[in-house]
């Protein structure tokens, strides 16, 4: 019977073990993409800067032409304060998306902790009751 029940201890041991496996693959695979979104959001954002400022210049040339200065200065104003916005929201949301993620990652390992505690008890009491039937 002890024997029936270690081994079904064991097997769910295992089976726990395996699911905390997929779960930590998962969250560091998580994780790797969300770095590597973030990258690709500053090059964007790099980029999305650098064309802003090639658009500030555009405007400034472009006022030399009176004929147009109108039409193209109110048309790279709502450009420039469209990127601003998009860039800044993306900008924005990718940092709580960030942040969110950092803080399941903080209870999934407190949560991985309190798992790791109870197998060392579970263990100890295992221990416990093969001393006692000895």
């Amino acid at each position: 019977m002890i024997n029936t029940k270690i081994f079904m201890f064991n097997r769910r041991q295992k089976e726990l073990d395996e699911v905390f496996e997929r779960v930590l693959a998962f969250m560091e695979n998580s994780c790797d993409q969300s770095s590597k979104r973030m990258v690709v959001l500053e090059h964007l954002h790099i980029a999305a800067s650098e064309r802003i400022a090639r658009l500030e210049e555009a405007s400034l040339a472009s006022s030399k032409r009176l004929d147009r200065i109108e039409t193209i200065l109110e048309s790279n104003t709502i450009s420039i304060k469209e990127l601003n916005s998009a860039a800044s929201n993306v900008f924005t949301a990718m940092n709580l998306t960030q942040k969110n993620f950092e803080v399941i990652q903080e209870n999934f390992e407190i949560i991985v902790s309190q798992v790791k505690g109870v197998q060392n008890e579970n263990r100890h009491m295992l221990e416990h009751l093969f001393k006692t039937n000895e």
